[in-house]
């Protein structure tokens, strides 16, 4: 059973992040390749599912650095999600929990991916676009000359 693919409706607008999430998509894809229809795991399926793991997990920390360098607030909901799958996944169970590895394991991994983007990712990148809107108003607004009409202060000071 091949993975939902990226979709068009999963793009944040931040190229970095959304580059980030069609890689671990194509991941996922490899993943299904390799994965057996049923009976024993190979190894190379095995290989692949940590590999998807470790991608993911470097993805994760990157999204929480940027989280942390922008003051989300979202941060410890997001951060949260993140650590459930990463729990789900090192006990071999990305369905859920308790539930074993199965030919099911690499489309349930993307049906996660795809609502993580829609819930937490998505409303994370819209906040890092007002974010750096704001940053970059503040930083006209710091660096414009600063002009005084010293009339109207000399008019106040000699009262």
């Amino acid at each position: 059973m091949t993975p939902i693919p990226w979709q068009h409706f999963l793009p944040t607008g931040d190229q970095a992040v959304d580059q980030e999430h069609a890689a671990l998509f194509q991941r996922i894809v490899q993943l299904d390749q390799t994965w057996p229809p049923a009976g024993v795991l190979l190894p190379s399926a095995l290989s692949e599912l940590a590999a998807v793991a470790a991608q993911a997990q470097e993805h994760f920390r990157r999204e929480e650095i940027a989280m942390l360098q922008q003051a989300y607030p979202g941060y410890w909901r997001h951060q949260s999600a993140h650590r459930h799958l990463e729990r789900k996944m090192s006990r071999g169970c990305p369905g859920g929990e308790g539930e074993p590895l199965t030919p099911l394991t690499p489309l349930l991994l993307a049906q996660w991916l795809g609502a993580h983007i829609q819930a937490e990712d998505l409303p994370m990148a819209e906040y890092f676009r007002h974010y750096r809107t704001f940053k970059a108003e503040q930083e006209v607004v710091l660096t414009a000359p600063l002009q005084v009409n010293f009339s109207k202060i000399q008019r106040y000071i000699s009262i």
